[in-house]
């Protein structure tokens, strides 16, 4: 399997890397975390749990810097919608989203993840940071977040037409990346 993100010696961010002959983001488990690996390691472990997000348009505006401590979580505003989406609003929903899936992934894997928002408005800071902890973490205190962990992996966008219920055939899925490659 390839791996889904590099990071850049120089700017120590995670750059998602693509090949789509090699696994989709959904095809994350918990089975292949790295127990034994370095906080890094883990780190990127978790930011697949993060990529799946919902986005605005699925731009997955989103960038991650991995430190001693946790993930700075970037705006990406290179993929920002200027029509669409003037003011940012969506972009930073988006944002959010991928945080939100980090703090739902995080105590699944026995880390304890505090979020500090920076509300300043300087792009070139981080959205937020989440600062990551290894530590045994209460479920009764994360029973919430240990319910949703499951359902990063299977939330996928619904392109039916309003008023699709259930009981009607399901549309025809779309063909797999490997069928639309020309050799």
């Amino acid at each position: 399997m390839t791996a889904l993100f590099e990071v850049d010696a120089e700017q120590g961010m995670a750059q998602p890397t693509y090949n789509p002959l090699a696994t989709t983001p959904y095809e994350v488990d918990s089975i292949s975390f790295p127990r034994s690996g370095s906080f890094a390691d883990q780190c990127l472990h978790l930011l697949r749990y993060a990529i799946p997000a919902p986005s605005v348009r699925n731009t997955q505006p989103w960038k991650f810097r991995l430190t001693d401590a946790g993930i700075a979580v970037f705006a990406d505003y290179t993929r920002r919608l200027h029509v669409a989406d003037p003011d940012n609003r969506e972009l930073l929903m988006s944002v959010g989203a991928a945080i939100t899936n980090l703090r739902v992934a995080a105590p699944h894997f026995s880390f304890a993840a505090e979020v500090e928002y920076n509300t300043g408005s300087a792009r070139e800071l981080p959205v937020a940071f989440v600062k990551l902890e290894q530590r045994e973490v209460s479920r009764a205190s994360t029973a919430y977040l240990d319910s949703l962990f499951p359902m990063i992996t299977k939330r996928h966008t619904n392109r039916c037409t309003l008023g699709y219920s259930l009981e009607q055939p399901a549309p025809t899925p779309r063909r797999p990346v490997e069928e639309c490659i020309i050799s």
